[in-house]
């Protein structure tokens, strides 16, 4: 995508607005896109045209990285987060110290229980992470919360089964697909090599990719196809109903 400069005339409206078009083509028309973007302000604007040129991105390495794309679907969440964080420590260190002074240990965790309660209730407090699942549980259609990703405890005997809750699934993605891959290089969508192997060695999970979650006995199983192809419609069903609450009710419920 080309960077454009703020005096957002109509003519570039109506170029971006068909640059990013085809990736919203299926929920809104091209006239409609225009006419919400046109409704952002700079710094709204800013946020969304790069979180769709993310999406896009995702969509056209699908095929030949999953890995990749499930990076830049990350990144496009992130995107329309604001800069600025304030973690909890620099919080307390800026603003809390006399709060703290001079209490008993008991005493100590209560209060601070106290503050990190009302901290987290103004947004933008808790870091990238924190943002990242309240603005997908803000604006994901609740059709889409169903997520395809299963937790099995391989102890239990018969093994059981439940489907992660989509707060679950939204902090695994973002530890394991974004922030392994993005500091470490190491990628969580194997290829069918890779499955294959897997399956032979862990047969009773199927030909899905499994790691240990919490312990040696909780896994999640999580099929490569499935998982992508769910977080997809979710970052792309989510910035609509970003975009459209700006200027009228939720689109997709």
């Amino acid at each position: 995508m080309k960077p454009h400069s703020s005096s957002w005339s109509d003519e570039s409206l109506k170029e971006i607005s068909k640059e990013i078009y085809p990736i919203y083509s299926a929920q809104l028309s091209e006239d409609d896109l225009r006419e919400k973007i046109s409704t952002l302000d700079e710094e709204e604007r800013g946020r969304f045209l790069r979180a769709s040129n993310a999406l896009q991105q995702s969509s056209k390495c699908e095929k030949c990285d999953q890995n990749i794309s499930m990076l830049l679907l990350c990144i496009a969440v992130e995107a329309m987060n604001p800069r600025s964080q304030l973690l909890f420590k620099d919080y307390l260190i800026r603003a809390c110290l006399q709060k703290l002074e001079m209490k008993s240990s008991n005493n100590l965790k209560k209060t601070l229980n106290r503050l990190y309660n009302e901290f987290v209730k103004v947004p933008e407090r808790e870091g990238v992470s924190h943002n990242f699942i309240r603005f997908l549980e803000d604006y994901c259609p609740s059709s889409l919360q169903d997520s395809p990703i299963i937790i099995m405890r391989l102890s239990d005997k018969p093994i059981t089964r439940r489907p992660a809750s989509f707060s679950e699934s939204l902090s695994f993605i973002y530890s394991e697909f974004r922030s392994l891959y993005l500091h470490e290089g190491l990628g969580r969508l194997l290829s069918s090599e890779e499955l294959e192997e897997l399956h032979s060695r862990f047969g009773v999970l199927g030909g899905s990719y499994q790691w240990t979650r919490k312990s040696d006995e909780e896994y999640y199983n999580i099929h490569n196809e499935a998982v992508l192809e769910w977080f997809s419609k979710v970052v792309k069903c989510t910035l609509i109903n970003w975009l459209t609450a700006i200027s009228g009710p939720r689109l997709i419920t």
